[in-house]
């Protein structure tokens, strides 16, 4: 589907007429273009500050803005508006740092990130064995991939296409230094199982609202999220090490090879594929506790409800239209 970042007002009118969507596209195109002509003249600290304070302060203007806010009272329903308002921006700001940092990629995955590992952990990687590598969107991302590769593992890594097709062209020059290869996500299943028969480990971000996926827990509310990852860990029976990923300070980053998950060989496909799925929520749920600003939470997460406000605003609505209509509502 046509869509614009700009404004979700726009969506209608650029599926209606493609000459819109294609001048919608190329500005959107340019800003980022623009972002990165600056960056690239900076330093990747000074990049990073730069386009912090950028996407901090637009970010709140911003459509989706309000998804962000509902995300941020499920996970922490005991903090103000106030409280809740100060950490969107904080995450819009990472989302700008990180947006910022393109350019320099490749350069801060060799010389501005501490590399840890468990001992469990170390003797996987070293083995090369095809390995199911679970990250987030936390942090930059993009470093995750980059550094697993920078380690000697022939990495594939699942991902979702932008949907302006000029952004993502763009994206895709900025990734092509990293060494790593791609595996669209509509295509995933069958890509992953061939990617692993030739010896590849594989790298998944599961971390954002899957409709097709399973209801799980997820910060005490039940969130829809993909257990293919897993599923197919359990069916090939291959290692699965969730990765974690902090910014420290300004650029610099430190990236941890976790305790693998057990696969649970035990139990049947559904049953293992659920139970690998929490364990792996349970571990994100405590890494975005610890760095709230962190995550990627731009996108709706937990399925919609219905606030005392709204339900407020439907009962009026509805009380008016029975009162016009001179009729009184159907209780049966």
């Amino acid at each position: 589907m046509a869509r614009t970042y700009l404004s979700k007002r726009l969506d209608p009118l650029i599926r209606r007429f493609p000459a819109l969507r294609a001048f919608a596209w190329t500005l959107e195109a340019a800003i980022l273009g623009a972002l990165w002509l600056i960056s690239y003249c900076l330093t990747p600290a000074a990049a990073s500050r730069f386009g912090s304070f950028i996407m901090g302060s637009i970010g709140p203007l911003i459509f989706k803005h309000g998804d962000l806010l509902a995300n941020l009272r499920v996970m922490f329903p005991d903090r103000d508006e106030k409280e809740i308002s100060k950490l969107a921006r904080d995450v819009w700001g990472n989302l700008g740092a990180v947006m910022a940092e393109y350019p320099h990629l490749r350069h801060i995955a060799k010389s501005r990130v501490e590399i840890r590992m468990t001992d469990e952990a170390r003797r996987i990687v070293e083995s090369r064995e095809p390995t199911i590598y679970m990250a987030a969107h936390l942090a930059n991302w993009e470093l995750v991939p980059a550094c697993v590769v920078n380690l000697g593992i022939p990495l594939s890594v699942v991902y979702s296409p932008q949907q302006n097709p000029i952004v993502e062209r763009m994206i895709q020059r900025q990734r092509s230094s990293t060494g790593y290869e791609f595996i669209a996500k509509a295509d995933a299943f069958q890509e992953i199982m061939q990617a692993m028969l030739r010896h590849r480990s594989v790298g998944l971000v599961p971390d954002q609202r899957a409709d097709a996926g399973e209801l799980l827990t997820f910060f005490g509310q039940g969130a829809e999220t993909t257990v293919i990852p897993a599923r197919i860990a359990h069916r090939v029976g291959c290692p699965v090490i969730p990765i974690r990923v902090e910014r420290l300070r300004g650029c610099w980053f430190r990236i941890t090879f976790e305790d693998p998950i057990d696969t649970h060989q035990e139990l049947k496909g559904k049953e293992a594929s659920i139970k690998v799925t929490r364990e792996f929520l349970d571990l994100l749920e405590g890494w975005i506790s610890a760095r709230p600003a962190q995550w990627l939470a731009i996108r709706r997460r937990w399925p919609k409800v219905e606030t005392a406000a709204d339900a407020s605003v439907r009962t009026e609505l509805g009380a008016s239209a029975v009162a016009e209509s001179g009729t009184a509502p159907n209780t049966h």
